[in-house]
């Protein structure tokens, strides 16, 4: 397990560019874990649309391709509205927690590219680029950020 606390310990960097760091782990972080409730969203919706698709199918054999009957038979089932509310109110917050995901993401990308500005720019100045590449490689292999170069 990655620990930022030891690990900061040992950079000589302003408290300023440890904080920054930080953050942008705890961003990248959140943004993972929306990434994954959103990958979990859609498996759910698919199935859901697959079930909704066999089951209109099903009706519309059993109903001799009448809309009215279809209509009827759902309006009279409680399971099926039960199961077409719940359809909808799961695509509704799959839209939701996309949003937000989109948000996240633009949140950590800026940060990102504010850390790499300001790694670069301390380092413009000192020629020594070591501890950079350092905590560019750290970062880069425990949670997977770029901090190298901007998009």
């Amino acid at each position: 397990m990655f620990d930022f606390q030891k690990w900061s310990k040992e950079l000589s960097v302003s408290e300023d560019t440890k904080e920054l760091l930080k953050e942008l782990i705890k961003r990248k972080e959140k943004e993972q874990q929306l990434k994954f409730r959103l990958i979990l969203l859609s498996i759910i919706n698919a199935i859901i649309i697959i079930v909704i698709l066999f089951w209109m199918f099903r009706m519309n054999a059993a109903a001799d391709f009448n809309v009215f009957n279809i209509i009827e038979y759902i309006g009279s089932s409680r399971a099926s509205l039960v199961f077409i509310l719940l359809a909808v109110s799961l695509f509704i917050y799959s839209s939701s927690v996309s949003k937000e995901h989109k948000k996240h993401k633009d949140k950590y990308d800026s940060l990102r590219e504010e850390a790499a500005r300001r790694l670069s720019a301390s380092w413009k100045i000192n020629e020594d680029s070591k501890l950079k590449d350092a905590i560019s490689d750290k970062l880069k292999t425990e949670k997977d950020i770029n901090i190298r170069y901007n998009k």
